[in-house]
């Protein structure tokens, strides 16, 4: 089975989330380009551009601290419990309902689930040791539990879910 790879990261520009192919390039801008420079290249600086590549081939730089990679996964969330907005934006994608398998888990993830005591727990979803992980509590996040987890928010715009009341 193959994994697909791809990952997401918030413009710099609009703070819109972008999702596609993350990489570094030495690159400028095309506004810092010269006619006497003769290059697109800059190495000279040592400043990096984090940019992500959308499925069109766009390029958008993107904050590097808000990059997270797509674990291939799927949380339990159904079709119906999608909102109006949320259903128009996945059909929109080119998703129908008798395709939907739940929303993708990406890195830095809040995940809602139930454990085996039958608590409710609120964790991050984190890289570590080459697999993922719900933090707080280093559970191993695998095809048997996504089924049972429901992505409620991200640790960039919803950190409020993580604090304890």
């Amino acid at each position: 089975m193959k994994r697909q790879i791809k990952f997401r990261g918030k413009r710099t520009d609009t703070g819109e989330w972008v999702f596609g192919l993350y990489f570094t390039t030495p690159l400028t801008a095309e506004y810092d380009i010269k006619p006497e420079n003769g290059a697109f290249f800059d190495c000279g600086r040592g400043t990096r551009r984090h940019v992500i590549a959308d499925e069109n081939g766009c390029v958008f730089d993107v904050i590097p601290e808000t990059v997270g990679q797509f674990t291939g996964l799927c949380d339990a969330t159904r079709w119906e419990d999608l909102t109006k907005e949320e259903r128009g934006r996945w059909a929109f994608d080119g998703t129908i309902q008798g395709e939907w398998k739940g929303r993708e888990i990406y890195e830095d993830d809040i995940a809602k689930w139930i454990d085996s005591d039958r608590n409710e727990r609120i964790d991050t979803v984190s890289w570590r040791n080459g697999g993922m992980i719900l933090c707080n509590n280093w559970y191993t996040v695998g095809a048997y539990l996504s089924n049972r987890l429901k992505i409620i928010g991200n640790i960039h715009d919803n950190k409020d879910l993580l604090t304890t009341k």
